[in-house]
């Protein structure tokens, strides 16, 4: 298979606190299509799936937390447009990661 054609790898956080005995789940909205999604992003070299669901959450929503379980919640496939245009598939691995922190000025 040609490496330009493969699939990438992504880590998202399913991020979620508990306020008042109920269950608060954030979403941030994508910067391409301004829909409301799960912080996700690409696994650096180096770094484990659950420890990049943990630092996107951190960068795209300023959120610190600890990560549930190192075997994700879930997957998803989606296609994924590359700067040249060029779609590529993408499997994403969903982490479960409890709020413990917000170091932004959301609620």
């Amino acid at each position: 298979m040609d490496a330009s054609k493969a699939v990438l790898h992504q880590a998202a956080a399913l991020a979620y606190r508990v306020v008042g005995g109920k269950v608060e789940v954030l979403l941030v909205t994508s910067r391409e299509t301004g829909r409301w999604i799960i912080p996700k992003g690409n696994i650096a070299t180096g770094s484990t799936p659950a420890q990049a669901a943990k630092r996107e959450a951190l960068e795209e929503a300023g959120v610190k937390g600890t990560i549930e379980s190192s075997i994700p919640l879930g997957l998803y496939t989606y296609f994924k447009r590359l700067r040249s245009g060029e779609p590529r598939g993408a499997t994403v691995g969903v982490y479960l990661l409890r709020v413990r922190a917000l170091l932004s000025k959301c609620a």
